[in-house]
């Protein structure tokens, strides 16, 4: 028997057996981030390329890894580049993740209007991935320009 739709594999494996699309590339590319951190260590941040520290800190955030490996990677980012440390901003709106976007903002004092190297906010990336909760606490709690 042929599975072609999510309704078919569901009913054949289970809820758990379907994982919609977004999820699954969250999930791996904080898979992928933290096995970069894991390569250098923690405290060795700086022995990665600045490209590869700013897609970690992106993917991170995205799949919304603990908050102390986001620190450091912001942190040895910061040091290079501001740019680049709203990375982690973009990536946590793009996956949703209210808790990293407040720690940002809140304890790391990144700029709710920070964009990312496609010169993205993070409210635009909320909103094309249909977070509205985040959307509004973006707007709402943050006072991100809506314009």
């Amino acid at each position: 028997m042929a599975l072609g739709t999510k309704e078919e594999i569901m009913r054949e494996y289970g809820a758990l057996a379907y994982v919609p699309p977004g999820i699954a590339k969250n999930a791996m590319c904080g898979v992928w981030a933290l096995r970069q951190v894991r390569v250098v260590g923690l405290e060795n941040l700086g022995g990665l390329k600045l490209t590869k520290r700013r897609r970690c800190l992106s993917y991170a955030c995205s799949a919304g890894v603990d908050f102390s490996i986001i620190r450091s990677l912001h942190e040895s980012l910061l040091a290079v580049s501001r740019r680049a440390a709203g990375e982690g901003l973009a990536g946590a709106a793009r996956g949703g993740h209210l808790d990293i976007i407040e720690a940002l903002i809140r304890t790391l004092g990144v700029d709710v209007e920070a964009v990312d190297e496609d010169d993205w906010t993070p409210l635009m990336h909320a909103a094309w991935n249909g977070h509205t909760d985040t959307v509004n606490a973006l707007a709402g709690t943050y006072n991100a320009n809506v314009d």
